[in-house]
């Protein structure tokens, strides 16, 4: 269960919500040449997600991320599945060790980050936080350049 109740007990309204969330986000895909499936159901995305930490941690996030968003949004990853996640990584060619990461030190770091967001308020993605200050969604990032600049914060080039 989320801060909005069971999947199977939300409204109408929430519905209509989540539709529109969806075919915005199509819009933005459409433009950039990329196709975008809403999913299939609400998943326990723990593997696909403690996968951004290893990847970082092996330095191939931006072909780990690419690849799983790539596959995600087409309907062609579980992000459920251990071996589904492990198999991108072969793909890439990461070192091999990614269950076990998963089942240790990756998986307790996920959570304690899970854990660390939902304290702070995040409730959906894209979500950023800086100095305690919530900026969600994609129109947000204007307003947070903003903060930044404000607060002397450089830009890289």
């Amino acid at each position: 269960a989320s801060f909005q109740g069971p999947v199977a007990e939300r409204d109408a309204h929430h519905w209509r919500r989540v539709r529109y969330a969806y075919m915005d986000a199509r819009r933005y895909a459409n433009k950039q040449g990329l196709t975008l499936k809403g999913p299939v159901k609400v998943f326990y995305a723990r593997p696909v997600n403690t996968g951004m930490l290893y990847a970082r941690q092996h330095g191939v996030f931006r072909a780990y991320n690419d690849l799983a968003f790539d596959r995600f949004w087409k309907r062609e990853l579980d992000p459920e599945s251990v071996e589904a996640v492990a198999a991108l990584f072969a793909e890439i060619d990461a070192p091999p060790g990614f269950a076990d990461f998963l089942a240790g030190e990756g998986g307790a770091e996920h959570d304690r980050l899970r854990g660390e967001a939902e304290a702070s308020g995040v409730f959906g993605v894209p979500t950023f936080v800086f100095d305690g200050e919530l900026f969600w969604g994609g129109d947000r990032i204007g307003l947070l350049r903003e903060r930044l600049d404000e607060r002397g914060v450089k830009r890289r080039l």
